[in-house]
């Protein structure tokens, strides 16, 4: 069973942390191992289908949310400017910029402090 607001919790202290990007890292890998538990206690969270109701926290320190795209989505480069930390749980993603040499297509260039960890 996942608890989201443990997960949550976890993470709001991981925030305190020397490196929270790592820790919150394994927080999410943890989380993800078991999908099927995954899902359902989103589905018992989730209100709606907009991004804002897929929301389990959002404030200044720490957004937590459910993201579903589908197949095929392409997204252009882009920079948050932020750490993240992107648990894939079902399907895949893929990173791929035709723009950088292809030694550099497995992670995306940042020029603020860290870019997204894929914890998949």
């Amino acid at each position: 069973m996942v608890d989201l607001d443990k997960f949550v919790a976890d993470c709001r202290e991981a925030l305190k942390t020397r490196d929270p990007a790592s820790v919150v890292e394994k927080l999410v890998q943890d989380v993800i191992a078991d999908p099927a538990a995954l899902d359902a206690a989103f589905a018992a969270r989730i209100t709606g289908t907009s991004l804002q109701d897929r929301m389990i926290c959002n404030d200044e320190e720490l957004t937590v949310a459910q993201i579903a795209a589908p197949p095929g989505l392409r997204s252009p480069v882009h920079n948050h400017c932020m750490w993240a930390v992107i648990g894939v749980y079902d399907g895949r993603s893929t990173i791929v910029s035709s723009a950088m040499p292809v030694a550099s297509r497995s992670r995306l260039a940042s020029n603020c402090s860290r870019s997204a960890i894929s914890a998949a």
